[in-house]
């Protein structure tokens, strides 16, 4: 057998399958460092919670640490450190993984405090650097971070985002959306849309619009996530030697225009489409 080459998934005679093994897969599906999952009831982002000045609760989460998989099967409770009385001070809550000398490997929740400073606070440094995919037996991943204004306690901050399910996922990259927020002219055009994932498209249809040559006629606003990364803009038609132009813009605005002939220019039909990668 060649050194260092191990058939993972599969029987060689003696147990050999390890931790090391399946964090090594999950951080080649998900990616390294830490990932939080939804909540299994609501899809929502697991959130620490004060039940007094001194008790952080946390609630029940799954998620993942450089490829180990760790679950809080029910909510639980740890005590942190009171304020000081004129002195503002940042605590983080951590999940702390250690590894022994038998490579027994195990975690819990602990409260890191920062220093209390009548200035803006800093968050504390962790006691040790190492992450598990560096083989460190040691390992702190923060978690939340505890605001405290003298013996008042602020909301706690996650330092995290929520990995979407695989079926959000999906939803977001074939679910079709709208992407026209306002229509400026609803009485003598139709400005219809969709969004699927990144891409974006927009059919314009009707007459009525007024362009002037010295500056752009608004027609219609994007819905935030349908803005594109760049402008584009796209021929509709021709009147003489005047161009007809339709443009969709990173600020959202779609907009009519003409150009190469001076003064104002009434379109009475307009039917063109238009797509676009969004930002």
């Amino acid at each position: 057998m060649a050194d260092n080459l191990e058939l993972v998934t599969g029987k060689t005679g003696s147990p050999h399958v390890d931790a090391s093994d399946v964090g090594a897969f999950h951080m080649g599906l998900m990616g390294t460092g830490l990932k939080v999952l939804p909540n299994l009831s609501d899809g929502g982002t697991p959130k620490l919670t004060m039940k007094d000045s001194n008790t952080a609760q946390i609630p029940l989460m799954n998620f993942v640490v450089d490829g180990r998989v760790i679950r809080q099967k029910s909510a639980t409770t740890l005590t942190i450190k009171s304020g000081s009385a004129g002195l503002k001070r940042n605590t983080i809550i951590a999940l702390h993984y250690t590894r022994n000398s038998s490579q027994v490997e195990s975690v819990e929740w602990v409260a890191v405090d920062g220093s209390g400073t009548s200035g803006t606070p800093a968050d504390p440094s962790m006691p040790s650097s190492g992450r598990i995919r560096d083989d460190a037996s040691d390992v702190y991943q923060p978690m939340w971070r505890i605001p405290l204004n003298g013996i008042t306690v602020g909301t706690p901050v996650a330092l995290f985002s929520v990995l979407g399910s695989m079926s959000s996922v999906w939803d977001s990259l074939t679910s079709a959306k709208p992407v026209i927020a306002s229509n400026y002219f609803p009485q003598t055009m139709t400005i219809e849309g969709v969004r699927v994932g990144s891409s974006a498209m927009l059919h314009v249809q009707g007459g009525g619009v007024n362009t002037n040559a010295e500056q752009d006629t608004a027609i219609a606003m994007l819905e935030e996530a349908a803005k594109p990364k760049v402008q584009v803009v796209t021929l509709f038609g021709m009147n003489g030697n005047a161009w007809g132009l339709l443009s969709v813009n990173p600020n959202g605005a779609v907009n009519v225009m003409h150009r190469y002939v001076s003064g104002n220019i009434v379109w009475s039909n307009i039917d063109i489409s238009v797509a676009w990668v969004t930002a």
